[in-house]
């Protein structure tokens, strides 16, 4: 209630108007009954939030599995075969310098 009390004297100052007492409580009672007017609004709004924050959870790990099932399934990659000479280093070919 303070805290409303405090927004609604700022709103006041800016408005620079002066308000008696009773204009001020009536002030208070009209914020207060919009703030308890909207809260179903607003708890409907989370439970929104909080469902779309939810699938957003589920999508990730949908995706997830996916790719892990992917990698999993892949055939492996054939090995190259190394060319003769590669395999067999004791019969290389004597490389000569070029001369000009």
């Amino acid at each position: 209630m303070l805290h409303l009390f405090k927004l609604f004297k700022l709103y006041v100052m800016e408005q620079n108007q002066q308000m008696s007492p009773e204009e001020l409580d009536a002030k208070k009672k009209e914020m207060l009954k919009y703030y308890k007017d909207s809260l179903p609004y607003l708890q409907a709004q989370i439970k929104y939030e909080a469902a779309l924050a939810e699938l957003d959870e589920i999508r990730v790990k949908r995706v997830r599995l996916q790719h892990e099932f992917a990698y999993l399934t892949q055939a492996p990659e054939p090995e190259e075969e190394m060319p003769k000479e590669a395999a067999n280093p004791s019969s290389k070919k004597e490389r000569k310098l070029k001369t000009e």
